[in-house]
């Protein structure tokens, strides 16, 4: 039994990198079973249990934190105290931000060609998952997002996701947007009034409403977004596209406006080859 801190204070630094923006409390617990010869090259059975007891991880320059978390956790090496008979889980997951919640299981096999399986549900504030991750490409992001998903995936070979491995996952689930608005980096536009209801059916994406304004321009889609996971993790993938947009107004100048300032206005419209 220690203090989340304490045990985040003394991991070694290739895993404490990913944790120093953050500072920890709670109680964490871990308890380890050892078993067997270790003569002539054996290993012996491991088996750990460990979890968290109403944590908290908070944000050391931001006013954000995940509180009242708690999870269990175990791993085990198996019957054969191999990397292939090995086994990681995470159930009982939760956690509460500001406004949102979170909850999920998460479950690894087989350690020489990992079987993934992840189950997620959260409701939050866009606002807030923003100021947790702090993404690259955008500047500010409101709005609500409910999403209930499942996913499971096995690595086939390296150690690396390749494209027939997405193509392989099953992943299902809801996602529903409201009210958001977002604003990317060196994008002067803003989208806004984004409201949205998607599906998940394994590697594809289905919409069944999206609407949306791109400055003064309206937009409302239906459809399918094929191979969606491999084209957005992986390069050179194909996205296919078979959907219906419809569009009360549309203001091309605000549309293709990609900069601006006291000289100059530039226009521009491109599309991904790999976008069919």
């Amino acid at each position: 039994e220690v203090e989340l801190q304490s045990f985040l204070n003394e991991m070694p630094y290739q895993y404490r990198k990913y944790t120093e923006g953050y500072k920890g409390s709670g109680a964490f617990y871990f308890t380890a079973k050892i078993n067997g010869s270790v003569l002539n090259d054996k290993i012996p059975t491991v088996i750990i249990d460990f979890g968290i007891e109403n944590g908290k991880l908070a944000s050391k320059e931001k006013d954000i934190s995940f509180e009242n978390m708690s999870f269990k956790g175990k791993f085990t090496n198996g019957n054969n105290c191999s990397l292939s008979s090995s086994e990681l889980s995470i159930s009982d997951f939760s956690a509460k931000l500001k406004s949102g919640t979170l909850k999920g299981e998460f479950n690894l096999k087989n350690l020489l060609h990992p079987e993934v399986s992840l189950i997620v549900d959260m409701s939050m504030e866009l606002k807030e998952i923003q100021e947790f991750i702090m993404p690259d490409t955008i500047n500010s992001m409101s709005g609500l997002m409910n999403m209930k998903m499942s996913f499971n995936s096995k690595i086939s070979t390296s150690g690396k996701f390749n494209p027939q491995d997405f193509i392989n996952s099953k992943t299902s689930g809801t996602l529903k947007l409201k009210n958001a608005k977002v604003i990317f980096k060196n994008d002067i536009r803003d989208y806004k009034d984004i409201n949205g209801e998607f599906r998940f059916s394994n590697n594809d994406l289905i919409v069944d409403k999206l609407s949306w304004k791109l400055q003064e321009s309206d937009f409302l889609l239906r459809g399918y977004f094929k191979n969606l996971l491999a084209y957005v993790f992986l390069e050179n993938q194909q996205l296919l596209v078979d959907a219906d947009l419809v569009s009360n107004y549309i203001d091309l100048a605000g549309l293709l406006k990609t900069q601006a300032s006291s000289t100059d206005t530039v226009y521009n419209l491109s599309f991904s080859d790999n976008i069919n």
